[in-house]
């Protein structure tokens, strides 16, 4: 039995709050009567550079937290060395995306079990349930990921073209429970490094991941990786699930077993960063939606001491901003609407000199 509950995330400087946030929310729902505190929980942060006052400021967060429930926080300073070779995830300017690759590093030799999480997540249920999932042989439990998608994966240059079909429980990558000396033995790490060296990935470790483990995976209910899609809101369409007809909006699940999850979801995962303003997105009618838990996700942030200045300021200015944002967003629209005008006026177009063709053949 391992002598920690270990959970690792991988966050630059920038990323310390929101990971700060998913740490207390961990803590903060531990559920009465609070046993096993002789086995506290053990956080790692991996990342390429964190300044010595966020540093100090985990420091502290580590220490509120501990009068809760028994708790560490170690930071892990990685190198891109490793990583060079490999293609920088869309909007980051370093390496970090492929550092949780490396967690079993910084592990005990002797560890089970490990959790990584990604930042954008709040957790609203006793985690250590989660912990308790049998993995018994397998790599990972992990949740299915919510779009159903055929993937193909093209080599770079020579190779066979490996492909996952829709039976292949693809899953997302934002909550994997690792069975440690499984990802170890089976050199997961590397296979998956070769794999994003020699193939083009849409998901970059995610499809690198899925490709590798494959059917070693243990899938978890939808809860405990709940991640809501805005696509009826986005484009009036609704979802279309499991025994439901349709080809658009595909979902992975029951609409029950959607529903239910969406009413009490154990991890919440954040598409739309709570961060951002709430004008990012908007629905059809041009009217910001909301993400659901978005509210609750602000009332842990702001309960995080060491950082409330920081969620303060961030509220206020995303307050200000809102106007452009809105703004922005409606420019999009507006362009995604010129766009499907245009392919409707091609079609027209084709369409009609057809007709003239067919006319004068007459």
């Amino acid at each position: 039995m391992d002598e920690y509950f270990y959970v690792v995330f991988a966050a630059d400087e920038g990323y310390i709050p929101y990971t700060a946030v998913a740490i207390t929310s961990i803590i903060k729902n531990i559920q009465p009567p609070i046993q096993d505190r002789e086995k506290g929980f053990y956080f790692h942060i991996l990342s390429d550079n964190i300044g010595e006052a966020t540093l100090q400021k985990l420091k502290q967060l580590e220490y509120d937290l501990s009068l809760t429930y028994p708790c560490k926080i170690e930071c892990h300073l990685l190198s891109d060395r490793d990583f060079q070779e490999l293609p920088k995830v869309k909007g980051h300017s370093n390496y970090l995306a492929y550092y949780r690759l490396k967690f079993a590093d910084y592990l005990p030799n002797s560890t089970q079990k490990c959790l990584y999480l990604d930042s954008d997540i709040l957790v609203r249920a006793d985690i250590r349930e989660l912990f308790a999932t049998p993995l018994n042989s397998k790599i990972v439990a992990v949740v299915r990921d919510r779009a159903v998608t055929n993937h193909i994966f093209k080599p770079k240059t020579q190779g066979i073209h490996i492909h996952l079909s829709e039976s292949h429980p693809y899953f997302n990558s934002g909550v994997m429970l690792f069975n440690v000396q499984a990802y170890k033995e089976q050199n997961i790490a590397q296979k998956t490094l070769d794999f994003l060296k020699n193939y083009h990935t849409r998901f970059h470790d995610q499809d690198a991941l899925n490709a590798i483990i494959g059917d070693s995976s243990t899938i978890l209910p939808f809860k405990w990786n709940c991640i809501l899609s805005l696509k009826k809101e986005i484009t009036g369409r609704d979802l279309c699930f499991i025994g439901e007809k349709g080809s658009i909006n595909k979902v992975p699940l029951t609409r029950e077993e959607y529903e239910q999850a969406k009413q009490n979801p154990s991890i919440i995962h954040f598409t739309c960063k709570p961060w951002h303003s709430i004008y990012k997105y908007l629905d059809k009618n041009y009217l910001p939606i909301r993400y659901p838990y978005r509210d609750e996700w602000w009332e842990m942030a702001l309960s995080v001491s060491v950082f409330k200045e920081y969620f303060n300021t961030l509220l206020k200015n995303q307050h200000q901003n809102d106007l452009e944002c809105k703004v922005d967003s409606m420019l999009l629209k507006i362009q995604e609407l010129d766009k499907r005008l245009n392919r409707h006026l091609i079609l027209f177009r084709f369409f009609s000199q057809l007709w003239k063709k067919i006319r004068f053949w007459k």
